[in-house]
């Protein structure tokens, strides 16, 4: 895709007025109290309403558990094939349960399973027992990951979400903020969330999403429920390099809760778009060099840029265009002065649509320019003073 360009010095101020770039379609109305969807490929805000609205959120507290549990696997402090002792507590949990026993062993894969593919309480009190060696220790861990998260909505009072007494919330804002860096994080541990069954004990349980069954891009998360939270529902979906994030609360049925998703991401796949304005690499434009080996130098994208923007009436190649910005040197002009290291800096190179930036990246040079002879240094100090 051909995307416009424009080279301007570094006086460059911002454009007219910038718009905010909104769809032509806005989001459903859904049967939520409060959602919040992520293209999580960008960070991109597809929609969202009351997303910092608390509320208990039932077993979708189980994604901040294994949040914890997936970090210490990372650290090496918990291994997949270690064996927990099952403790009466963990055994005599209350709710959704894996049917594990107390007294036995069972291995922190299978508890893994049984926390999420099953939302087995069970397996949450015993997973949280053993990493910090009591639930209230562990709890202590997931609020501490919570702030470093910047979760500010959010206070975990246990490893399940379980009704209690000591307060407990969470936001839509917050979990979408959760379920995109379990993603970002821990990318070898998600494929626990898309598994449709479990079997333990002999018996075998269903994945609760339901959406899994629907589409093989939809790839996890979560459901919960309890009589304060409401049907509740972290949903993830991936298709053409994009990985959107739904986040639906307090519904009033299993139905609802579902629709709400399904519609969301229906919306936030099929009216937006990602583009890459700006690919690593690409040569820009060029750059004067003077008292060098030679006169100019090619300036590149240090990086690329990907952002979601929402689909529109005309092309989106003429709706996207790029300016460059090079810093002057001194009171010259757009210039540089040999010896240039590799990889040095001299500009900005901004993405706009429909006059809204969208991002930007450095200009960079990729070779080195080393210092002129004698004779060059002359003539290019001659071609400086008759320019000043």
């Amino acid at each position: 895709m051909n995307f416009k360009k424009q080279l301007l010095a570094s006086s460059f101020f911002a454009l007219c007025g910038i718009a905010q770039a909104t769809p032509l379609m806005p989001a459903p109305s859904v049967p939520a109290k409060s959602f919040k969807m992520i293209d999580i490929s960008t960070g991109t805000v597809l929609a969202e309403h009351a997303s910092e609205e608390k509320t208990e959120i039932a077993s979708l507290t189980k994604v901040m558990t294994a949040y914890v549990t997936f970090a210490e696997l990372r650290n090496g402090t918990l291994d997949l094939d270690d064996t927990v002792l099952i403790s009466r507590k963990a055994w005599k949990t209350d709710g959704s349960k894996m049917f594990i026993e107390a007294g036995k062993k069972v291995k922190v894969d299978d508890l893994i399973k049984g926390m999420i593919i099953v939302s087995g309480n069970d397996a949450s009190v015993a997973l949280a027992e053993h990493i910090a060696g009591s639930e209230k220790r562990f709890v202590a861990l997931m609020n501490n990951y919570a702030q470093v998260l910047g979760m500010t909505d959010t206070v975990f009072a246990n490893a399940t979400g379980l009704p209690t007494r000591t307060e407990q919330h969470s936001s839509a804002r917050d979990l979408a903020n959760l379920a995109t860096r379990v993603f970002k994080d821990f990318p070898e541990y998600t494929h626990y969330f898309k598994e449709k069954e479990f079997t333990y004990n002999d018996i075998t349980q269903p994945n609760r999403n339901r959406l899994l069954n629907e589409s093989d891009s939809y790839t996890g998360m979560k459901t919960g429920y309890t009589a304060r939270s409401g049907y509740s529902l972290m949903s993830s979906f991936q298709e053409d390099s994009r990985e959107i994030v739904t986040i639906v609360l307090n519904s009033d049925s299993v139905a609802d809760r579902f629709m709400a998703a399904k519609t969301l991401t229906n919306y936030g796949f099929r009216r937006f778009t990602n583009v890459q304005p700006i690919v690593k690499g690409d040569a820009i434009t060029t750059m004067p060099v003077l008292y060098g080996d030679t006169d100019q130098v090619t300036v590149y994208a240090e990086a690329s840029l990907t952002k979601t923007i929402p689909l529109g009436v005309e092309p989106i190649s003429e709706e996207i265009y790029l300016v460059a910005k090079l810093g002057q040197n001194g009171e010259n002009k757009p210039v540089l002065f040999a010896p240039v290291e590799k990889n040095y800096i001299v500009g900005t190179l901004t993405a706009y649509h429909k006059d809204e930036e969208i991002g930007s990246v450095h200009l960079i040079t990729k070779d080195k320019v080393e210092e002129g002879n004698p004779l060059k240094k002359i003539k290019d100090w001659i071609k400086l003073k008759l320019s000043s």
